[in-house]
């Protein structure tokens, strides 16, 4: 992630190419449907009764899983790309605080194997892989269009209204109780989300004022992606100049600086100074 953000003035020519998105988006849907999405639609099928757990993994109940898909479909069917900047935000944040935990949250894994990593267990397949898609896809997105403007933000609070509503359905209307994004009072009792109560030091019976503020922290979380994006785009304005070797220019509220010049490299003192000052003033206004 790190990586990419850095490399920003370089890739984005690339990633505005929507052949680079339907081949990505492409390979890595057929790679999330063979390796996880198609053995949980299988075993759905296949069961004369259905666990809250195959309920959950059909019928993408788990936002993760369900951002996993739609972000490579989305690659695939929408060239703009505007829909995958919506869901990039919550992907970020979801797979970041899943692989941040993952070591402490699957004890069926006692380190990170290769199997592990690309194809993972029986019980969690592409556990590790799904959530580090969910990472990189989202911060190419947002790389490639770090703009939000206030129908996005409208858009991307829509999309989690929506999300829940179909997750009311399955557990209201359904019963379902496990692994359903926190809707259920297990999830954050003794499911997926149990590891928060305990982190934060409250009991089982508490599991009330965890939810809301898991909720509240993730909310905070996810704005704030949104927020470092539209910074970004603060930061670096990226164009080519119309000279006869083409340079990429650097234009920073202190003014403009140029990449292919020794003293405004990235990482001279003079270059990491400038935007630091500017870094600095920008939260402050937090």
């Amino acid at each position: 992630m790190v990586g990419i953000v850095l490399s920003a003035p370089y890739i984005k020519k690339i990633l505005n190419s929507y052949y680079l998105w339907f081949g990505l988006g492409l390979s890595l849907l057929i790679y999330l449907i063979v390796c996880r999405f198609g053995l949980g639609w299988s075993e759905y099928i296949n069961s004369s009764n259905h666990s809250d757990i195959q309920t959950s993994r059909a019928f993408l109940l788990d936002m993760c899983p369900f951002l996993a898909l739609s972000i490579c479909f989305c690659a695939v069917v929408d060239p703009s790309r505007k829909l995958i900047k919506i869901l990039a935000p919550f992907a970020i944040f979801g797979g970041w605080i899943t692989i941040i935990t993952i070591a402490a949250g699957d004890n069926e894994v006692p380190e990170l194997t290769f199997k592990y990593i690309f194809v993972g267990t029986s019980l969690n397949p592409m556990y590790f892989m799904m959530h580090f898609i969910n990472v990189e896809i989202g911060t190419l997105a947002i790389v490639a269009n770090p703009r939000f403007n206030k129908n996005d933000l409208i858009d991307c609070h829509l999309f989690a209204i929506f999300y829940f509503l179909y997750l009311f359905i399955f557990h209201f209307g359904l019963g379902v109780e496990q692994n359903i994004t926190g809707v259920s009072s297990y999830d954050w009792q003794y499911g997926e989300y149990s590891g928060v109560g305990i982190a934060l030091g409250l009991s089982v019976n508490q599991w009330i004022i965890t939810a809301v503020l898991g909720y509240a922290g993730a909310y905070v979380a996810i704005v704030l992606i949104i927020y470092l994006s539209s910074l970004l785009l603060k930061i670096t304005r990226y164009h080519f100049c119309n000279q006869p070797r083409k340079r990429f220019v650097t234009q920073i509220k202190h003014g403009y600086y140029d990449l292919s010049a020794k003293k405004d490299k990235l990482t001279s003192p003079h270059f990491l100074i400038k935007w630091w000052m500017f870094l600095t003033s920008e939260i402050k206004k937090i």
